[in-house]
């Protein structure tokens, strides 16, 4: 029997009273990504936040001397949050080949075991649920990585297209 991730959330987030929270449902699925992936819904992570407030070194490594904060662009802006916040560091890990992809159940609830999240790592015991993705499977969570990380650029134009006279740029050491 397939179940809708909708549903699968529901069980997992329940009230006192055993009906739904649906306002932590809203929120599971604004907040991840989830695939389908046939037999159970994979979460490939939360989507990324943006960062305004930009942090950079005092230091010009050059000279040695005290620099100030680099201007405020869109360019600056966007290489630092892609940098900090997006998935690039799990593409590049994946499309390494050298670690395996583990899925495990998402949820400590034997109830929902269709509700599974990835690591390439393996730090705990394997649990009866988790098993190795497929290489198709692993390029799915790729090809679904790249897609988020095309979306999250879109989002930071909008976003400084909107809000862009509020992005700042400091250095650690500015209030000396």
């Amino acid at each position: 029997m397939t179940y809708t991730i909708e549903h699968l959330l529901g069980r997992v987030w329940t009230k006192k009273d055993g009906s739904t929270d649906q306002s932590m449902v809203n929120h599971c699925l604004k907040s991840n990504v989830y695939l389908d992936m046939g037999e159970f819904y994979l979460s490939i992570g939360s989507k990324p936040s943006i960062t305004k407030d930009l942090y950079f070194s005092d230091i010009d490594y050059s000279t040695g001397k005290h620099a100030p904060a680099p201007e405020n662009t869109f360019k600056l802006f966007k290489s630092y949050n892609m940098r900090m916040n997006s998935n690039q560091r799990y593409i590049e890990t994946l499309e390494d080949n050298n670690q395996d992809v583990i899925f495990n159940t998402q949820y400590n609830s034997g109830a929902v075991s269709q509700l599974k999240s990835w690591t390439n790592k393996r730090l705990f015991e394997i649990n009866p649920d988790d098993h190795k993705a497929t290489p198709e499977q692993k390029q799915t969570i790729i090809d679904a990585l790249k897609v988020e990380d095309e979306k999250y650029a879109i989002r930071l134009e909008r976003y400084y297209k909107r809000y862009g006279k509020k992005v700042s740029n400091h250095t650690y050491w500015a209030n000396r």
